[in-house]
């Protein structure tokens, strides 16, 4: 009896040993996976937190295994501008010369759903241009675009050629001309033109004077924003004087465009270079290239326009170009020019400026 009970208990125990034991087990192996599922959540944390640190939009998790037409379409469903803006610029990150037309058809048919994307649009084709520009323009030759919206097909090829100047501009413009894309639409000349300019404003100068036509003469206006921006004034100069040794004929133009550049330096260095850089063939300082250094000057600040006048009276050269202004200045109810000359009766050094005023003044009666 007591060998049955021993052996009874005996089982009994083992049964509980393998019971527990097995409890046990399937709790460490819980165990083991809530751990690893609270990792798994971590490290997906983690990555949010550092691409929310490199300024990065978390699109994320969600779109692991979703398709780009499907990405494209939850991000341009996003009525909030800024945070649509900054998703999708994430996305163009990943476009490749081999997905882009997906971005394409997918942007495309939200725009025909009735939602603006030109922003988006551009977007796309300005980072193909980037990439593969003649991969681009011969998906818009192969494509049928008579289902795009009128300025589709056109604003795609511009910005193609807008992403390739940012890599390239010199390839750019010889393709450009080169292909007849120039003819299609001469709107394309100005960004790889800029975007020269910033590249290699020599070699932007030089094509400009390698057209014996003249055509591509207004953008030197261009130029000199770029050289003005990013190389300072004294650049600027040493460009308008080659420029006007190789375009004697057009020298007003030039003095002109650099002018306009000059506003936002002291009024003694606006007027130094009129008389030095801007005189005409009679010997004497432009009266257009004054007029406009002088508009550009006293629109961006007033209280300096009379500053002007005063600073060019000193000045023999410049008496057609003085003259001509004050009288303009008359025409103007809020001149500044009477009231400068009220407070300082007693400077001679305003005797000129002082004369062409009254007699100004005595015309107009």
């Amino acid at each position: 009896m007591n060998k049955w009970l021993l052996i009874i208990a005996s089982l009994s125990l083992f049964g509980s040993g393998v019971f527990v034991g097995g409890i046990i087990k399937s709790k460490k192996t819980s165990s083991v996976s809530r751990e690893s599922k609270i990792g798994i959540r971590n490290s997906e944390q983690s990555y949010r937190l550092r691409d929310r640190a490199q300024g990065r939009v978390d699109l994320i998790s969600e779109d692991r295994g979703v398709s780009l037409s499907k990405k494209c379409e939850r991000v341009l469903a996003d009525a909030d501008f800024h945070k649509r803006k900054k998703a999708f610029g994430q996305m163009l990150e990943e476009l490749t010369p081999e997905n882009a037309p997906e971005y394409v058809e997918a942007v495309m048919a939200s725009d025909l759903a009735g939602v603006d994307n030109s922003k988006e649009w551009e977007g796309v084709f300005q980072r193909w241009g980037k990439l593969d520009p003649k991969g681009a323009l011969n998906f818009l030759e192969e494509t049928d675009t008579s289902v795009w919206h009128s300025w589709a097909e056109g604003g795609a090829r511009y910005h193609i050629f807008v992403g390739w100047a940012e890599q390239n501009a010199a390839e750019a413009m010889k393709f450009a001309t080169e292909e007849g894309f120039v003819e299609k639409d001469q709107n394309i000349i100005a960004p790889i033109m800029s975007n020269w300019a910033q590249q290699d404003s020599s070699a932007a100068t030089d094509f400009i004077f390698d057209q014996t036509d003249g055509k591509y003469r207004h953008h030197l206006g261009q130029i000199t924003e770029i050289i003005a921006r990013g190389q300072g004034t004294e650049a600027l100069v040493a460009w308008q004087r080659d420029v006007k040794s190789r375009d004697p004929e057009n020298q007003e133009y030039v003095n002109r465009v650099v002018s306009a550049h000059m506003r936002h330096l002291p009024v003694e260095q606006v007027v130094s270079w009129l008389t030095s850089e801007a005189v005409d063939d009679r010997g004497g300082v432009s009266i257009n290239t004054a007029s406009t250094a002088y508009r550009h000057v006293s629109s961006h600040y007033p209280s300096r326009g009379p500053e002007f006048l005063a600073e060019l009276s000193q000045h023999k050269l410049s008496s057609q170009a003085l003259n001509y202004l004050v009288h303009r200045e008359l025409e103007n109810s809020q001149s500044k020019l009477p009231e400068y000359l009220k407070e300082r009766v007693d400077d001679s050094s305003l005797d000129t400026l002082r004369a062409i005023f009254e007699s100004a003044k005595q015309s107009k009666r």
